[in-house]
């Protein structure tokens, strides 16, 4: 089965291809972002899986990806999925971060499906990251407005873990 999401996913719409660092150090630390990830995703090479809530976090995308260009951003970064148990909008919720920022967070259908998968890939609910792409902020030609940023990232679920 693991061959068909392969598949499926090199002939996604969106055909950016990026990648993460991996996730700590050979020591074991924490990388440079200061988050202990445990686990790193399998990655497709496309960034097509969305991602809500995003604007509310325009600030923070905008300072990740600088100035949007007229013709707008695809800006490669590396995301990491943490888990947020405590969260008191939705105890099953999983943020999406870039640079120690929440730029947004899985849909609540995505969290619960993300959140069994990589339970039953690790048996627990470790951080995650893996590749992201930050899209938008250009200029409208009719309007003239700036549009919104939103970031996309390289997941699928059910999650494989390298």
């Amino acid at each position: 089965m693991k061959w068909l999401k392969r598949l499926f996913a090199a002939s996604a719409t969106h055909n950016v291809v990026v990648s993460a660092p991996k996730p700590t150090t050979p020591s074991g630390r924490p990388n440079r972002q200061g988050i202990p990830a445990t686990v790193r995703i399998v990655q497709f090479g496309t960034c097509d899986f969305d991602v809500v809530g995003e604007s509310s976090y325009q600030d923070a995308l905008a300072a990740i990806a600088g100035p949007a260009p007229d013709d707008g951003h695809e800006a490669p970064v590396t995301v990491w999925l943490i888990c947020q148990d405590q969260n008191p909008h939705d105890r099953n919720a999983v943020a999406v971060v870039v640079q120690e920022k929440i730029v947004g967070y899985l849909s609540r259908a995505d969290a619960r499906e993300y959140r069994k998968s990589l339970r039953e890939e690790t048996g627990s609910l470790p951080s995650a990251m893996t590749a992201g792409l930050i899209v938008g902020g250009g200029i409208k030609r009719k309007t003239g407005e700036r549009m919104h940023l939103g970031i996309r990232i390289d997941l699928a679920i059910p999650v494989e873990i390298e």
